[in-house]
């Protein structure tokens, strides 16, 4: 890093009220336990709100059947509802497939899910405010009246304040419109089917003007596609937008898009064909492929086998950065890598990806990435069976490692790692194995890859308040080329960062 400028900075006339900051464990042995009724919790989702909380969901068998709980964390990790969480759903079903998660603009969680309680295998969902309450009633509401086969609901918020819901539903995907009450505003639900074989949906995102982006997997083919639907219902596209014909997905593999922040999508994924690569690709709000067709490629070397990659997309600068599984060609060692994907679909760090962790008996799993103001973060599983949660921080202008952590140091049965942005660092929850079949547990990581006490960037001398003397220990980091002065992350230290320092001190801490 080059120290190329020192500089003043002028003092701010209107400063925030200094505040204490909040407090989660420090101990990576003693994580929070969201979810610790008897018998099996799993599949955890985690999904931010506002001012650095989260809401969490899981399915819970404690009484029979995979019931739907959610939880509602505080900034400071403290719970908003009863321990244990709030029941959305009372099921029966003895399996389970995925479900949806989602925040809307004024803070409700919105859940999507595989319901019997109807009969048969409906469509349910249901919308919980901050404080519980199910605002569509206990029984929430059923989207299907139907004998085909139902399968893996998804959820989002739109733009204009409603709610979609997208489905798998026979041989194709089925897209609904809801309203504040939970009523659909469609007289049919939108239906995406291909002339042959089949659609599964993958996920749904928000796009521009009410819209939203469906993923979708096509039949035998494995390949990869998406479809726009307008928020009257029609479609955006006019037809399915293929994002990856090069080969195949693998089979139970569905790659879920994320938004770009301007109406478009952002997808990773890794081939079962070719040469066993991760690819990333970004669809624009009109359907367009921003990089070449079939995706960018993450290296250029064909020597090892790339697996189950996640993403974090910066939308200020476009950029891209994605980690995945390395494994070895007889597949008995593992690894872990990373790689920037620019606006522009360049490899930012090299043709040869950012190694993380190298090849080693221990296979990770469960890649989960996240974008926080010092840069991307990368958590997994250390290794199959009895593992730990591990977590990395990466220099976001060379990709070098920038801290490593230990989240969670109980070796235990792992399951279904979650993560998400929150706060200014990052939240995790996870099924545990450590006291009995399976529990949830929960994690705060900030940005500098310390737990416990919630990190906050601007707080530079860490006494908990945000005022002047902050600004004096920046200029002091700043002219000892102290690593931390580069608040943009572009590897120089000039003033750029005290407009970004200024930037950061004005929006406060959680």
């Amino acid at each position: 890093m080059t120290n190329r400028l020192f500089v003043l900075v002028p003092l701010i006339a209107a400063l925030p009220a200094p505040h204490a900051l909040a407090q989660w464990s420090g101990n990576p042995a003693v994580n929070l336990a969201i979810g610790d009724k008897t018998g099996e919790q799993n599949q955890a989702k985690i999904a931010a709100t506002t001012g650095g909380g989260v809401y969490i969901s899981w399915f819970d068998n404690s009484a029979g059947g995979y019931d739907v709980y959610l939880q509602r964390l505080s900034a400071g990790g403290v719970e908003q509802f009863p321990h244990n969480g709030v029941l959305v759903a009372d099921r029966s079903f003895s399996s389970t497939q995925d479900y949806g998660l989602a925040v809307d603009g004024a803070g409700n969680a919105l859940l999507a899910y595989r319901d019997d309680r109807a009969g048969g295998t409906q469509v349910g969902c249901n919308m919980v405010a901050p404080d519980g309450t199910l605002l569509w009633g206990p029984l929430g509401r059923v989207l299907t009246g139907t004998t085909d086969f139902i399968a893996s609901p998804h959820v989002c918020a739109t733009s204009d304040g409603f709610v979609v819901v997208a489905w798998t539903q026979g041989s194709g995907t089925m897209v609904q419109k809801l309203d504040s009450g939970g009523n659909p505003v469609w007289a049919s639900p939108v239906a995406i089917t291909p002339a042959s074989g089949s659609y599964t949906a993958t996920d749904v995102i928000p796009g521009d003007n009410g819209s939203v982006i469906v993923g979708l997997v096509k039949g035998t083919q494995r390949n990869l596609h998406a479809q726009k639907i307008k928020s009257d219902g029609t479609v955006g596209w006019a037809a399915p937008l293929v994002v990856f014909d090069g080969s195949a997905v693998q089979f139970g593999y569905f790659p879920a898009p994320k938004p770009d922040g301007t109406g478009g999508a952002v997808f990773a994924w890794y081939e079962t064909g070719g040469t066993r690569n991760v690819y990333a690709q970004h669809v624009s709000a009109a359907g367009a492929e921003v990089f070449p067709h079939n995706g960018v490629a993450v290296s250029t070397d064909t020597g090892l086998i790339r697996l189950s990659p996640d993403f974090a997309y910066d939308g200020l600068s476009g950029d891209l950065y994605v980690c995945w599984t390395d494994t070895n060609q007889g597949q008995s060692q593992w690894g872990l890598s990373g790689q920037k994907i620019s606006a522009t679909g360049q490899r930012a760090w090299g043709d040869q990806p950012a190694a993380i962790l190298p090849l080693s008996g221990n296979q990770n799993a469960f890649v989960r990435a996240c974008l926080t103001p010092a840069g991307p973060a990368v958590f997994c599983f250390d290794r199959a069976g009895n593992a730990q949660v591990i977590g990395f921080g990466l220099n976001p202008a060379t990709g070098a490692q920038a801290w490593s952590t230990t989240v969670c140091s109980v070796l235990s049965g792992k399951a279904r790692l979650a993560a998400c942005a929150a706060g200014g660092g990052s939240r995790l929850a996870w099924g545990d194995a450590r006291t009995d079949q399976n529990d949830i547990y929960a994690q705060n990581v900030n940005a500098d890859g310390t737990l416990g006490a919630a990190s906050c960037y601007p707080d530079c001398n860490g006494d908990g308040a945000l005022n002047l003397s902050d600004f004096g220990c920046f200029q002091t980091k700043f002219a000892l080329g102290d690593p931390y002065a580069d608040c943009n992350g572009d590897g120089v230290l000039n003033l750029a960062d005290f407009g970004c320092f200024t930037t950061k001190f004005a929006l406060g801490c959680p």
